[in-house]
């Protein structure tokens, strides 16, 4: 009798679901369904080679992929308020490059191009003094000089001019003071230019712009 129940007590234990480890089987179909089974002759053999061993318990059906937890959603971060940007006496630090840079690009050009025009300024007085065919002396020269230093220096007080009725200066006199007024006119400017110059760095100093901002 004892034997008997002992031989029951076995046969019910190796009935339990799930009490013997074996494999399990997984392979998808060509209408992409995915198929279990824990016995190779259930599989079509030509889906042979799409098998997959997996490690289970026999009675327990393993999980369809399709039913496994969606993933968490990403954390999404608060977008980063921009930064304002640093101000000195109400300008930005383009701003305060604009203004630096404007003045010293126009002095640049200006200074670049007076020798040229002041050779050219040369050039017209010899054609005028030629043309005139009058040499002034020595003392008309240094009136005229002062004059000219003066900036009070007209037409009239020009030596070389031939004051008689007969001269007729003509287009070499009006070329030469064309191109004089042009050459003093952008001498003018140059100085302003440095004085504006100086102006703003006083200016921006004060307000503390850096140095770098300045060049």
């Amino acid at each position: 009798m004892i034997r008997t129940c002992t031989g029951f007590a076995v046969i019910a234990v190796l009935s339990l679901p799930g009490a013997v480890l074996a494999e399990t089987y997984q392979w998808t179909d060509d209408a992409g369904v995915v198929h279990f089974t824990d016995n190779l002759e259930r599989i079509p053999s030509k889906y042979l080679k799409r098998v997959k061993e997996l490690p289970s318990v026999r009675g327990e059906t393993p999980s369809s992929p399709s039913m496994e937890s969606p993933a968490a959603p990403a954390e999404v971060k608060p977008a980063l308020k921009p930064q304002s940007p640093i101000l000195y006496g109400g300008l930005d630090e383009r701003g305060w490059r604009t203004r630096f840079s404007s003045l010293r690009e126009e002095l640049k050009v200006i200074e670049e191009s007076l020798p040229k025009k002041r050779e050219e300024l040369n050039q017209l007085h010899r054609r005028w003094v030629i043309s005139m065919g009058r040499v002034p002396s020595q003392g008309e020269l240094k009136d005229f000089a002062e004059k000219q230093a003066e900036g009070s220096a007209t037409v009239e007080d020009n030596p070389y001019v031939n004051k008689s009725a007969l001269s007729t200066p003509g287009r070499h006199r009006e070329a030469y003071y064309a191109k004089l007024q042009e050459v003093r006119q952008e001498e003018a400017r140059v100085g302003e230019i440095k004085k504006q110059l100086e102006d703003l760095e006083l200016e921006a100093s004060r307000v503390g712009v850096p140095f770098e901002w300045r060049k």
